[in-house]
């Protein structure tokens, strides 16, 4: 028994030697996945473990089941305004390999992220202007002597809900006449019990309570306000619309936080009780392509109008895209703010083509909820709020005046109306070119006016060379009697291209062009009182692109060499990426030149990637050329050499170890395309882990204690797998003696 017990403790140490060898590199990997994830947990864009996916037009629901077994999804819920689904992923798997395998699927139309949404607003530096600057700037008072709204309009808010106890709300807040209060029972059979004031969807229950507590707190219920707070009731602030229904629909946190589903199951909701205007002070997180699914809701819920925050980044939506206010929609009206001398806000997003007009947004004030930071009581329940948050609202407030005056008034009848109206500013850089005005739009009379202008042109099909040009633009006007279409070839002046009938959205132009052509396209609208503005769109067809680009070390540096595809160039511009830096442009060469030897290179070892781009002098450019990389190496004067993380843990890049993790690298990893990629990732995300571990004496001892089975597996692997063998046939003795016993 002595010796069995001595048997059994090698035993021992050789299974945790065996194990530290096969969990080294995983340790390593998910080491660099999470000093990493530290360095971006400020910019995580959506919710871990949940997609939404939408499956093609036709698919079973079977295949759809399968779909989702074959990933292995714990659950998932139908989308129904969208016929998309919901999914919750199993554990252990990543957003991005769901998203891979989900978009490799055929029976799939999209698959994405369920991105994060958050409020609109900024916390203001100064709380002593005067009340309501707004109302007068929109001549509000003027307004309410034509109409003070009507409590037939239901206007539903989504956003951290609404204070629906609030004096100077709490009797335009919409109660559910479907839905029997308290009795436990989902009288009205939409899967919601007792949703008699609306629903918290972040917490799917059935109290919007407005609990924000971020920065000032209270975003929605400080929304509502501006858009219905009760009028001439003697008491706190006045709503553009006086008389409306507010329905609370509570999609955001109480840290002013929330995702696409439960904004889309929130459009749902409000499209099937009625509501026709949907107020969205949100925005989501820059999303690296649009947000199809709200897209999506959006479009379908087609007989409502959705009233949008334009975002307070500063940024032109014409060459950023932040959503829902970038979509191109019919029944959208994206607003930017302006503070109280007309000027757009500093902090408001903007875009000719994309925000529609302006409304004030600096200073507002308006109603807290009793759940906000600072709150004391009802009577001093007030406070003032920055932002296009609170911009959005006077707009929607406004449409529920016009249809509380006209209730035949369709969503684009509301839209067109609202933006005829406007009080032109000097350069204020939107769509309209003005801020709101309430007055003139309950008594503006379109017959009188020019058409508005189009919007959203753009390419039905993306345009190429030695094929006609199909363009496609939106018609948000009812009074035109016809379009011109003008053109513009080569710069040479624009001309008239075309006349087309009213209602008319589409046009070809069965034009051939050729590489590097540069043309632009103008519509305006037109009737008897005279022409739009117009809408304009400018391309170039690209040049070819340069191919085969090889780069070759060669002794003082590396030389590049590619094919001259194009011989309307007037130079090539030379693109350079090495270690964590993204690429950068570092030279350009003159017209069919096709080499370029690159001198100016780091002292330590590394690798180089390369791509080449054509360029003229109109700014026309071609697409980049293939990706070529090379390693290269120049021995500084102390002889450095970087192995980020072994270099850290060994605390020498002169170790003969990582001598052998090199050799095993440049002989193996290099010589396959899996190989050559995990190497590049290596280098872009390895050096902040390895910052981190050179900083803490037990990290490296961790990291040390692993990579020495590694190093020894690569130089001894006889051995290894002799001991490995070995090892099994002491486990399965083991097994035996234990279970004889």
């Amino acid at each position: 028994m002595k010796n069995t017990s001595k048997i059994f403790s090698r035993n021992k140490v050789k299974v945790t030697f065996l194990t530290t060898i096969f969990f080294t590199v995983f340790f390593i990997f998910n080491l660099s996945i999470t000093i990493n994830a530290g360095y971006k947990s400020g910019r995580h864009k959506y919710k871990d473990g949940e997609l939404i996916i939408k499956f093609k037009k036709g698919v079973s629901a079977s295949k759809v089941a399968d779909s989702h077994k074959v990933i292995g999804a714990k659950g998932w819920k139908r989308l129904h305004l969208i016929n998309a689904e919901h999914v919750i992923l199993p554990e252990g798997l990543t957003v991005e390999e769901a998203l891979e395998r989900y978009r490799s699927d055929p029976n799939v139309e999209y698959a994405e992220p369920n991105y994060r949404v958050h409020k609109v607003s900024l916390t203001p530096d100064d709380s002593y202007f005067s009340s309501q600057w707004g109302l007068k700037k929109i001549e509000a008072e003027k307004a309410w002597d034509i109409s003070r709204g009507s409590s037939s309009v239901l206007v539903a808010v989504l956003d951290t809900g609404i204070d629906y106890n609030h004096p100077d709300l709490k009797d335009n807040i919409w109660l559910n006449p479907d839905e029997k209060c308290s009795d436990g029972n989902d009288n009205d059979n939409n899967e919601k019990i007792d949703d008699c004031k609306g629903w918290d969807f972040v917490n799917d229950d059935n109290d919007p309570m407005d609990d924000d507590r971020s920065g000032s707190g209270s975003h929605g219920t400080h929304v509502a306000g501006i858009i219905g707070a009760i009028g001439n009731n003697g008491y706190g602030v006045a709503g553009v619309s006086w008389q409306v229904k507010l329905m609370p629909l509570k999609v955001l946190d109480n840290k002013g936080s929330g995702y696409i589903s439960d904004i889309i199951d929130a459009i749902n909701y409000a499209k099937n009780k009625g509501a026709k205007i949907i107020n969205l002070s949100l925005e989501a997180e820059e999303a690296e392509s649009g947000i199809n699914s709200l897209k999506d809701a959006m479009s379908s819920a087609n007989d409502c109008l959705f009233i949008v925050a334009a975002g307070n980044k500063g940024y032109d939506l014409d060459k950023i895209n932040i959503y829902p206010a970038s979509f191109k929609l019919e029944n959208l009206i994206s607003v930017g703010a302006t503070d109280n001398s007309d000027s757009k806000g500093y902090f408001s997003n903007y875009g000719i083509n994309t925000v529609h007009l302006a409304a004030p947004g600096s200073k507002i004030y308006s109603t807290q909820s009793r759940m906000a930071p600072g709150f004391v009581n009802y009577t001093t329940a007030f406070f003032y709020e920055t932002g296009t948050s609170m911009a959005a609202p006077f707009v929607t407030g406004v449409a529920a005046l016009l249809k509380a005056n006209n209730q035949n008034l369709t969503n684009k009848d509301i839209k067109e109306i609202i933006l005829a109206s406007v009080d032109k500013i000097n350069n204020l850089p939107f769509f309209t070119g003005g801020r709101l005005n309430a007055y003139k739009a309950l008594t503006i009379n379109l017959d009188e006016l020019p058409p508005l202008k189009p919007e959203n042109l753009s390419f039905a099909e993306q345009p190429s060379a030695g094929n006609p040009i199909k363009l496609k633009w939106t018609d948000i006007s009812s009074k035109e009697t016809n379009y011109i279409f003008e053109r513009n070839l080569r710069n040479n002046g624009f001309s008239l291209l075309s006349i087309l009938p009213a209602n008319q959205n589409t046009y070809t132009d069965n034009i051939s062009l050729q590489e590097g052509d540069i043309v632009s396209y103008r519509v305006y609208a037109e009737n008897s009182k005279g022409k739009s503005d117009y809408v304009e769109l400018s391309f170039s067809i690209p040049l070819y692109q340069p191919e085969n680009l090889v780069a070759t070390k060669i002794g003082g540096g590396i030389k590049l060499s590619w094919d001259d595809k194009t011989d309307k160039e007037d130079g090539y511009e030379i693109w350079r990426q090495s270690g964590t830096n993204d690429y950068q442009m570092i030279a350009t060469v003159d017209k069919d030149v096709t080499v370029y030897n690159d001198t100016n290179l780091s002292s330590n070892e590394t690798f180089y990637y390369y791509k080449v781009r054509a360029y003229n002098s109109q700014k026309v450019y071609s697409y980049y050329s293939n990706e070529a990389f090379v390693r290269f190496q120049i021995q500084s004067s102390s002889g450095s050499k970087s192995c980020f993380i072994a270099t850290a843990a060994y605390g020498t890049p002169y170790h003969p170890d990582i001598d052998v993790l090199r050799n095993f690298r440049d002989k193996y990893l290099l010589n396959f395309d899996l190989g050559r990629a995990f190497v590049k990732l290596y280098y872009k995300f390895s050096p902040p882990v390895a910052h981190v571990i050179s900083k803490s004496l037990l990290l490296r001892a961790i990291v040390l204690s692993l990579l020495l089975p590694i190093v020894y597996l690569i130089k001894f692997p006889v051995t290894y797998f002799l001991i490995l063998f070995m090892l099994l046939f002491l486990l399965k003795k083991r097994r035996i003696i234990k279970f004889c016993k």
